[in-house]
C-alpha cells in the first residue's frame, strides 16, 4: 500500500513537469523557427538593398580592380551619375541647356564620395557610353545628360554576404539584361549569371562604399 500511494504521491507532479517540458521545448522551437524565418526574411531584404545600391555600378560591366585608387575614373564617374539619374530625379531640381539636363558638379561629388568613399576624388571629364554621352562642361560646372531610355547591361544578384570587421564582401552575379525568357505561362525567366565577382564595401559609421571589384568562381566552385 505505501509504495502503491508514493507512486499515486508522485505521479500527478512528475506528469506535470513532463508536460510542462513539452511545452518548454516546443515554445523554444517555434521561437527558434520564427527566429530563423526573421534571418531569412531580413537576409533576402537585405540583399535587395545591396543590389539597389550596386545596380548603377555593375549595370555597364566596369573592369574589375583590387582598389578603388586602380579603378578606371570615367566609368566611376559613369556609374555616379547613372546613380543620380536612376534616383528619379525631379525634373524641375535641374535646369536644361540645348535639352539636355544640367547635373551639378558638386551633386555629382557627393553622390561619388557615396559609392566610392573619400579615398579617390572625381577627375570630372567627359563620360562616353556604348551608346551615349554625359559631356562635361567646365564653364558650367556641370554635366550635360541627354533625355533617353537604355536597357541595363547587367543587374546584380547578390548571392552570399560576408561580414568582417571593417567590410562586407558581397558574392555577386551579373545577370544579362538580353537573355530573360519566359515559359508557357508566360512568367519571366531569369537567366543563370553570365560571370561572378566579388564587391568590397568598407564599412564607414552607418553607410558603405565600393572599394574593390574582384572576379571570382561560380558558387559551385567556392569553397
Amino acid at each position: 500500500m505505501t509504495k502503491s500511494g508514493e507512486k499515486s504521491k508522485w505521479a500527478f507532479p512528475l506528469g506535470l513537469v513532463i508536460v510542462l517540458l513539452a511545452v518548454v521545448g516546443l515554445v523554444f522551437l517555434v521561437l527558434l523557427s520564427v527566429d530563423g524565418i526573421q534571418k531569412i526574411t531580413d537576409n533576402g531584404k537585405q540583399k535587395k538593398s545591396y543590389e539597389a545600391f550596386l545596380l548603377p555600378i555593375v549595370m555597364n560591366d566596369p573592369n574589375t580592380f583590387d582598389d578603388i585608387t586602380q579603378a578606371d575614373m570615367e566609368q566611376l564617374l559613369d556609374s555616379t551619375i547613372w546613380s543620380l539619374i536612376k534616383k528619379n530625379v525631379e525634373t524641375d531640381k535641374y535646369d536644361y541647356f540645348e535639352d539636355k539636363l544640367l547635373v551639378p558638379q558638386k551633386d555629382v561629388e557627393k553622390q561619388f564620395a557615396k559609392m566610392f568613399g573619400k579615398d579617390v576624388k572625381p577627375k570630372h571629364q567627359t563620360v562616353n557610353g556604348s551608346e551615349y554621352q554625359f559631356e562635361y562642361d567646365e564653364s558650367k560646372q556641370a554635366y550635360k545628360i541627354p533625355v533617353f531610355g537604355m536597357e541595363n547591361t547587367y543587374t546584380p544578384k547578390v548571392l552570399k554576404i560576408d561580414k568582417k570587421s571593417s567590410s562586407i564582401v558581397l558574392t555577386v552575379g551579373y545577370i544579362s539584361g538580353s537573355e530573360w525568357t519566359q515559359d508557357e505561362h508566360g512568367k519571366m525567366v531569369e537567366p543563370d549569371p553570365s560571370k561572378y565577382v566579388k564587391i568590397t564595401l568598407r564599412t564607414k559609421g552607418n553607410s558603405n562604399y565600393v572599394s574593390a571589384i574582384q572576379a571570382t568562381d561560380p558558387p559551385e566552385k567556392l569553397k
